[in-house]
């Protein structure tokens, strides 16, 4: 069976990849705050930078909604990073973990 993902689908094509399969993103620790930073080539950095986060409602009603600047395709295109096959949360937790 083929799968072509919808121009609007945020997840990447799951043909080819196990049923249980779980999107993850690799992170590169935590900054100072505890937020998560990720590998953009060889550089870290913050989540903002990395999924292009901007505030829609700054100069009115700031810090209510967020969203990114990049494209559906561009965010599928950071999802398949790494794909896991597992059974149960414990080893999606145990895998992520590591």
């Amino acid at each position: 069976m083929s799968e072509q993902p919808r121009d609007n689908a945020l997840l990447p094509s799951r043909e080819g990849l196990p049923v249980n399969a779980v999107f993850a993103l690799k992170t590169a620790g935590m900054d100072e705050n505890g937020n998560p930073m990720f590998w953009k080539g060889n550089e870290k950095v913050k989540i903002e930078d990395f999924l292009a986060l901007y505030d829609v409602y700054a100069d009115f009603l700031p810090g209510e909604l967020v969203d990114s600047k990049l494209s559906n395709a561009e965010l599928r295109s950071l999802l398949p990073m790494r794909v896991i096959e597992t059974r149960s949360l414990q080893e999606v937790l145990s895998i992520l973990l590591k």
